[in-house]
C-alpha cells in the first residue's frame, strides 16, 4: 500500500461526492445492505451446498468459495453506475438497480471455483458443471485465455451445446492481462432467486490468478510496473503449463500400453470371485474371506491405475456389470453361459485393449465419449455381452432363490443351450 488510507478506501468509494458521480443515493444503498446482510445465512447455506458438489468431480483437485462481502456489493454498484454514466449506457441493468432486483442483477452473489490438475481435464469437468448445476441459459460461459494458449482444449468461439433442451453457449475471450479461467453463469437452487458466479481453471492458472489479485486489484491495476511483473510471472508459470500437459500426455501414453495387465488383474478378481461363490462349506469360509480381501485391493488399485490414465469410466462399467454376473450363488450356473465365458475369457476387458487407437486418441480425459463413437467398443457397450448377462443373472438368480424351485436354473440353462444350437444351425445353412 501507499499509505495507510487505502485501506480506507471503501470509506471513500462511498462517499457522498462518489455516490453523486453514481446518481444514487445513501437511502436506497442502505436498503440493500440491510436487505443483503438478512441474506447472507440463507446465501452461505447454498455456497456449502454447492461446493460440495463440485467435489463429487473425480477430477476437481480442489474447491474454494465465498459469499460477497456486504460493504463490496455496495461499491459494486456505485462503480458499475459510474462506468454506465460515463459510456453513456443506458441500457446497464445497473442503472435501474434496487432493493426489489439487485439480487437478480449481481450475478456473483456467491463466487465458486473448482480448481483441476492438468488441461485435459477441462471438458470433463465442464461436462460435470452443465449436468449438475442450472447454468443460466441467458448469459454465455465465457473462456477466458491468452494469445499464445494452445486452445485444443476447449470448445470452438460460439459452440452450442444443448443440455435438457436448453442451449448453452461457448464465447473465447483474449485478456490483455493474460487472465485464465472459463466462467459460468449458475442460478441458485430452489426456491431461490439469486444468481452465482463458478469459474473453473488450472491448479496453475490459479497461482498466477490469485498473486495478481492480491497485488494489483483493486487500486493498481494501472500500475506500469505491477503490470510488467506480473506479465513476466504469467510467462513463467505458462511455461510450467506447457510442461506439466507434455508430462501428462507422456504419462498416458507409457502407461496405456500395460492395458493387458490391467486387463490379466481384472480377469483373475472376476475368476477368484466366482469360485469362491461356488464353495461354500464352513471349511473354506476363511479362506474364502482371504481370497476376497486380497481381490478388493486389487481391484482397488487397478481401479486408481485407470482412473489415473484417463479411461476409468469405461472400465469400471464394465467390471462392475461383470462382478453382478457371477456374483452370488448363481454364479456356478452363469459360468455355463458362452458369453460370460468369452467376457471372463477376454471380452468386454479385451476389447477395449484391443481398441487402444481410439482409446489413445481420447486420452486427453474425453475417453468415455470418443470410445464409445467406436463401433467395436459401442457394440459391446449398448446392449451386448454385459447387459444380456445381467438379464440373465436375474433369472437365475430367481431360479435358484428357494431350492424346490431349482428346476427353473436348470430350465433357463437348457434354454440358453437350444438357442446356442439353434444360432449356430441358422448360421451354417447361411453359409451353405
Amino acid at each position: 500500500m501507499d499509505n495507510i488510507q487505502e485501506y480506507f478506501k471503501d470509506t471513500k468509494d462511498l462517499s457522498a461526492e462518489e455516490l453523486s458521480l453514481a446518481k444514487i443515493t445513501s437511502r436506497e444503498l442502505v436498503a440493500i445492505y440491510e436487505d443483503y446482510s438478512k441474506s447472507l445465512k440463507e446465501l452461505e447455506t447454498e455456497g456449502i451446498y454447492l461446493s460440495n458438489r463440485l467435489q463429487f468431480c473425480d477430477e476437481v483437485n480442489s474447491v474454494r468459495w465465498r459469499v460477497k462481502d456486504p460493504i463490496h456489493l455496495l461499491t459494486k454498484i456505485v462503480r458499475k453506475r459510474k462506468e454506465a454514466i460515463k459510456a453513456n449506457n443506458s441500457e446497464s441493468k445497473y442503472l435501474s438497480i434496487s432493493v426489489e432486483n439487485y439480487k437478480e442483477i449481481i450475478t456473483d452473489l456467491i463466487g465458486l471455483r473448482a480448481i483441476y490438475l492438468f488441461k485435459n481435464h477441462w471438458k470433463i469437468i465442464d461436462k460435470y458443471v452443465c449436468n449438475n448445476f442450472r447454468v443460466n441459459k441467458d448469459e454465455n460461459i465465457v473462456i477466458y485465455h491468452a494469445h499464445e494458449d494452445d486452445l485444443s482444449f476447449y470448445y470452438e468461439n460460439n459452440y452450442v451445446k444443448e443440455i435438457n433442451g436448453i442451449e448453452l453457449r461457448y464465447i473465447r475471450s483474449e485478456k490483455a492481462s493474460k487472465y485464465r479461467s472459463t466462467h459460468y453463469i449458475i442460478d441458485a437452487n430452489f426456491p431461490h432467486n439469486f444468481k452465482l458466479e463458478l469459474q473453473i481453471r488450472s491448479i496453475l492458472d490459479e497461482a498466477w490468478g490469485e498473486i495478481d489479485h492480491f497485488l494489483r486489484y483493486p487500486d493498481h491495476q494501472e500500475d506500469a510496473q505491477l503490470k510488467r511483473q506480473m506479465t513476466v510471472l504469467n510467462g513463467a508459470i505458462n511455461g510450467c503449463e506447457e510442461l506439466v500437459t507434455t508430462y501428462f500426455k507422456e504419462f498416458q501414453e507409457r502407461n496405456i500400453q500395460v492395458l493387458p495387465e490391467v486387463e490379466s488383474e481384472l480377469n483373475h478378481i472376476a475368476q477368484q470371485t466366482t469360485l469362491n461363490n461356488i464353495n461354500t462349506s464352513a471349511e473354506v469360509d476363511s479362506q474364502n474371506l482371504d481370497e476376497k480381501l486380497k481381490n478388493l485391493a486389487l481391484y482397488s488399485d487397478t481401479s486408481k491405475y485407470l482412473k489415473n490414465i484417463g479411461i476409468y469410466a469405461e472400465l469400471a462399467k464394465h467390471h462392475a456389470a461383470l462382478q453382478a454376473a457371477v456374483g452370488g450363488v448363481a454364479g456356478n450356473l452363469a459360468m455355463q453361459h458362452p458369453g460370460l465365458q468369452s467376457v471372463v475369457g477376454g471380452g468386454v476387458v479385451s476389447e477395449l485393449a484391443k481398441h487402444h487407437a481410439a482409446l489413445q486418441a481420447a486420452v486427453g480425459g474425453v475417453a468415455g465419449n470418443l470410445a464409445m463413437q467406436h463401433p467395436g467398443l459401442q457394440s459391446v457397450v449398448e446392449g451386448g455381452v454385459v447387459s444380456e448377462l445381467v438379464k440373465h443373472h436375474a433369472a437365475l438368480r430367481a431360479g435358484m432363490s428357494d431350492e424346490p424351485e431349482s428346476e427353473l436354473a436348470k430350465q433357463h440353462v437348457a434354454t440358453l443351450k437350444r438357442e446356442k444350437i439353434k444360432k449356430n444351425n441358422t448360421k451354417k445353412s447361411g453359409d451353405n
